[in-house]
């Protein structure tokens, strides 16, 4: 076990990230609601479209490629279906996260609609604070994936902990950091790491909020209804030295096959078999739902017999469950075991690499210069649509699997796949705001 990681903040400077995602709803007045209570979210700007038919939806969908899409199953709405199916198709679609907005939800709708949809959340219609929650974890993560090198822990020690002081914004990007560390390693997929980042997020909040802060479920009740900032009430009850002088405790091991989790606090337990065991409704209270939502969201989770340590394992994907975009699907697989080369500077460059699995060191002049990933989608795209020689030479650093993509199969793949090349385009855009921002 390392000794445990000590972070106080998570303060950095981010480049600026823009999110996009659709309202398909038929009630303006709801889609009016949703807008009003967008959340503000620093070094994050977002823009949304409204729609009330299947056919623009399904072209913003294939040409868009928005990060999300918020779903009202309650308007009078007969096309449901072809939005499955359209979202189903590929993977690359299959990678936008559906919020469901519903009438009334119980723990039984969630599991339903998460094999129907690629399901963040389930929502009920009126609960806009629960909606306004949900917005903010999944605008908030993408500034931790682009920030993967700087702030993780995880790569270099897949075994340790981290301290987490009783600061709920802390406990949330922790909880964001982990999920984009799997996301981005291709040990979760899309739909998986925004459950993680929800399960995790509610487990280190409930640690501080009841576990050190000794809140009770009525203390916070009355706190809510006299509209009073938790956050703020946390940071002064900090100020007793027993309580500011309490942490949580994020205990971690990665394997290949999964990954635990354990949130252990400094507090007095509580009886966990009564949330665990709770009726379905239950779920979505305005407040108290943290465990059924960690629960329901996670493959396990458990606590010790005091509760005040749960145990959280999310199982992460096999090989043979990768999803190869459609378009993708007759192309070579090149495999590639720890330490083999999978290209060197100065070569030529005829070949395009999609990554299905592993992780990548890439060197220029024998300096290593960055890492790849699945999460990155792509390697030598940039020597390969210049027509020009490597400019870097990549390592792989574990077995890793790779479609091999020819000059004659990218042009085919365009052609019938034209929103691919969107793809790559906002791939290249992203890369190139990291260069200018590491460069200043």
């Amino acid at each position: 076990m390392t000794e445990p990681l000590e972070l106080s903040s998570m303060d950095g400077a981010h480049p600026i990230v823009h999110r996009n995602f659709g309202i398909y709803c038929t009630d303006s007045s709801l889609s009016a609601r949703i807008h009003d209570i967008l959340p503000s979210v620093d070094q994050i700007s977002h823009s949304v479209q409204d729609f009330q038919t299947l056919e623009p939806v399904r072209d913003y969908l294939l040409y868009d490629l928005p990060d999300f899409l918020v779903v009202d199953l309650e308007s009078p709405q007969t096309d449901l279906g072809a939005i499955r199916r359209i979202l189903n198709e590929d993977p690359w679609l299959g990678g936008i996260g559906i919020i469901c907005l519903v009438a009334r939800a119980k723990s039984a709708d969630f599991l339903q609609l998460a094999t129907e949809w690629n399901l963040l959340a389930v929502v009920e219609r009126e609960d806009l604070d629960g909606l306004q929650k949900v917005l903010g974890t999944i605008l908030r993560t993408p500034v931790l994936i682009l920030d993967y090198q700087k702030t993780n822990p995880f790569h270099e020690s897949p075994k340790g902990s981290i301290k987490i002081k009783n600061d709920l914004s802390e406990a949330e990007e922790i909880a964001g950091m982990v999920s984009s560390y799997l996301l981005r390693t291709g040990r979760i997929e899309k739909k998986k790491s925004y459950n993680l980042n929800m399960s995790l997020s509610e487990l280190l909040i409930n640690a501080i909020e009841h576990g050190n802060c000794m809140i009770s479920f009525s203390d916070k009740t009355k706190l809510l209804e006299a509209d009073v900032n938790v956050a703020e009430h946390i940071a002064k009850l900090n100020k007793d030295p027993e309580i500011g002088s309490r942490t949580v405790t994020l205990e971690y091991s990665i394997q290949k096959d999964s990954s635990t989790w354990i949130v252990r606090d400094m507090g007095e337990g509580f009886d966990h078999k009564k949330y665990l065991n709770s009726e379905n409704q239950d779920l979505f209270l305005p407040h108290g739902r943290g465990i059924l939502m960690a629960a329901n969201s996670s493959d396990s989770l458990s606590y010790n017999g005091k509760g005040n340590e749960a145990t959280l394992v999310c199982n992460h994907q096999k090989e043979d469950e990768y999803r190869v975009p459609v378009g993708l699907l007759t192309e070579e697989v090149a495999i590639f075991q720890k330490g083999e080369v999978v290209f060197s500077e100065n070569e030529e460059s005829s070949h395009l690499y999609y990554i299905l699995t592993g992780e990548f060191e890439v060197s220029v002049g024998g300096t290593r210069v960055g890492h790849l990933a699945p999460a990155d989608m792509f390697m030598g795209e940039m020597s390969f649509l210049l027509n020009k020689r490597r400019t870097a030479t990549v390592v792989s650093l574990n077995r890793s699997r790779l479609l091999k993509i020819s000059h004659r199969s990218f042009i085919r793949i365009i052609k019938t796949h034209p929103n691919y090349m969107l793809v790559l385009a906002r791939l290249l855009a992203q890369r190139l705001s990291r260069t200018n921002l590491a460069t200043g």
